[in-house]
């Protein structure tokens, strides 16, 4: 049998009767993310890293502002009830997207137009810290998308979905996959996000680790949709920081390049409903799946709590 697990890093606690004041750190978050973004998008004659370093404080921000949101509406949240988690999430998202980055040197899907003379070791250390926003952003949306009980019942009792050798099938598919995305870059552009996924989820079935798929063998496909809208919520605000910044991104998407809603081709933002669960998968694979790997005691590994309110799991990020 699996891990008796919840999947991925979340506040445990339920929802309040009456609703808590807005913590200190939410209001500093708020303050952090509005200031950053005048910087980012002004185009005042600032001193260069006033500028040009404007991404990770901005996303900052907004990662303690929502998780004071979280606290607002549930009583909890991951920086005060889980925060060694919290803590952990950024090194295991910065070195998470290198692992995207170094995909996209084949299929060249994302580019950095305007990227500023960085040294080597400046640009790994900046780009870094930019990369570590990634996970936690995703899963403090998460959270909050999951203090509404509409959204927690809204898929709790789906189409179950029982297949047999699920997980050594997505592992082959995803291992057979993954290389030829660099032989086939334009055809294969999906799988730079499937095949991760498919990779993933596949091990840690095999390992016998609980992942957000493992509810929907009884219809609860809460965690895993809860994943997906999160990654969508989150892009639309990268795309839309993305803009007027300065570093920023921009995209060559084969067959879909048109209809942009700021940077993003429309049909790409498609691309983040899978994002949200490998983040997930990332995230176990790292903490759990990793450290049993190593033969260390998996017990002592990050321990991802339950979400607010109903547990999602009960059962019987580029700069």
């Amino acid at each position: 049998m699996g891990e008796s697990v919840p999947s991925t890093p979340s506040s445990p606690i339920p929802q309040p009767s009456s609703s808590p004041p807005f913590p200190l750190h939410g209001r500093i978050g708020l303050a952090l993310l509005a200031v950053s973004w005048v910087l980012a998008w002004s185009r005042l004659d600032l001193p260069g890293p006033a500028e040009q370093h404007t991404f990770f404080p901005l996303w900052l921000g907004f990662i303690l502002f929502l998780d004071g949101l979280v606290v607002r509406r549930s009583g909890t949240s991951l920086a005060t009830t889980a925060r060694r988690d919290f803590l952990w999430m950024f090194p295991v998202s910065a070195v998470s997207w290198w692992y995207f980055e170094f995909l996209n040197r084949s299929v060249r899907n994302w580019w950095y137009p305007d990227r500023m003379d960085f040294g080597p070791v400046h640009y790994l250390i900046y780009s870094s810290l930019c990369f570590s926003t990634v996970l936690p952003a995703i899963f403090e949306i998460r959270d909050l998308l999951a203090t509404f009980p509409a959204l927690r019942r809204r898929w709790s009792d789906g189409p179950r979905w029982r297949m047999p050798h699920a997980a050594p099938a997505a592992f082959l598919l995803g291992a057979l996959l993954l290389p030829l995305v660099a032989r086939h870059p334009d055809p294969l552009f999906f799988a730079t996000w499937v095949a991760p996924l498919l990779l993933l989820a596949g091990a840690l079935g095999l390992a016998r680790i609980q992942s957000p798929f493992d509810s929907v063998k009884r219809g609860d496909w809460t965690p895993v949709l809860l994943l997906a809208c999160a990654a969508l919520v989150c892009g639309f605000f990268w795309e839309l920081w993305n803009a007027f910044s300065s570093p920023r991104w921009a995209y060559a998407v084969p067959y879909v390049d048109r209809f942009h809603l700021f940077a993003m081709p429309a049909v790409g933002y498609t691309g983040y409903l899978p994002f949200g669960p490998i983040c997930a998968c990332f995230w176990l694979a790292w903490t759990r799946l990793m450290r049993s790997g190593s033969g260390r005691n998996n017990k002592h590994a990050p321990s991802p709590p339950a979400p607010p309110g109903p547990a999602l799991d009960s059962a019987p990020p580029a700069c």
